[in-house]
């Protein structure tokens, strides 16, 4: 039914209404057809980068769920274990080198993330931290921020559609924003 799909973490198997959800730290895949979901997210980004100009049958995607800025972080103590997606330096060279590998031109890239909740100003303090790193990576790359949304109260539903290249960014119980 769908070109392709991959998943580069264990968590995100299976396949359910043409969604693949993208679990804490995970790097997921997926051409036309289908969509890559974050359920929830808090101080976490979703961040989806793509290739511009595709026809809408032949688009491509990945998506990353981040939790932290830098593989540096200090809560990073075991170097063994790295989650693709759990570090934003980390995810975010990783998915260009996906997208890359399969004959894309980086110029032709372009991205979109969202991210949510506050509970505390430690939350809030910690997104903003993770948004800066993702910013700072995209410049330097040269990489587009076609649109963004973060902040908020409550946890956010993330969805990618990888046909229509858009972000549906969805707090609890309030309106769902298309990025």
């Amino acid at each position: 039914m769908y070109k392709e799909v991959k998943v580069l973490n264990r968590f995100s198997k299976k396949i359910i209404k043409g969604r693949l959800n993208v679990g804490l730290g995970e790097i997921a895949v997926g051409e036309s057809g289908l969509s890559l979901r974050v359920p929830a997210l808090g101080s976490c980004i979703a961040l989806a980068i793509y290739v511009r100009g595709q026809p809408k049958e032949a688009r491509i995607a990945t998506m990353a769920h981040i939790v932290y800025p830098t593989s540096t972080h200090r809560v990073n103590s075991d170097k063994n274990i790295i989650s693709w997606g759990k570090y934003a330096d980390i995810a975010f060279y990783r998915m260009i080198q996906i997208l890359t590998r399969k004959g894309y031109s980086k110029y032709d890239l372009a991205a979109k993330m969202t991210g949510g909740l506050f509970y505390s100003n430690m939350d809030q303090k910690f997104q903003k931290i993770n948004e800066r790193a993702i910013l700072k990576l995209l410049k330097q790359e040269n990489i587009p921020l076609k649109s963004s949304y973060t902040g908020g109260t409550t946890p956010i539903e993330a969805v990618f559609k990888v046909k229509e290249y858009k972000m549906y960014a969805t707090p609890k119980g309030a309106p769902t924003m298309i990025l």
